[in-house]
């Protein structure tokens, strides 16, 4: 039987996962324009990259190889709502509810990221 910790950790990679294909689904299902072009390659690397590095975080071999990776993801998350952000505006009702979605999700996943973070960083204090 798995244990929580490594229950949770398989839930945080099928939610990164699950939020790199809704990203990708919802890039293919809106329109794009030149000007978005750019913004939906960066959203889509940025999507993956969050996955790819909690991933990393995973299989890090200290807890400093896995904050590094942990701060990344938080991080990737916070450039997937900016880039999120840039491309809203004039969106079919369909693309915008998909984009609000997936705006929620990574704002909740950066949150996520960032109590992981407080929480390393807390124990390294206390063990130091």
């Amino acid at each position: 039987m798995a244990t929580t910790a490594t229950q949770e950790r398989q839930d945080l990679r099928k939610r990164t996962a699950t939020f790199a294909k809704n990203t990708r689904s919802f890039v293919h299902k809106t329109p794009r324009t030149m000007a978005t072009l750019s913004d939906f390659r960066q959203l889509a690397k940025s999507s993956g990259f969050l996955g790819k590095h909690y991933l990393q975080a995973c299989n890090a071999e200290d807890t400093n190889g896995y904050l590094k990776h942990i701060i990344t993801c938080r991080d990737e998350a916070r450039y997937a709502s900016h880039w999120l952000d840039v491309v809203g505006g004039e969106l079919e009702e369909k693309s915008e509810k998909m984009r609000s979605a997936l705006l929620k999700e990574s704002s909740e996943l950066e949150k996520i990221f960032g109590a992981i973070i407080n929480k390393v960083v807390s124990k390294k204090k206390a063990n130091a």
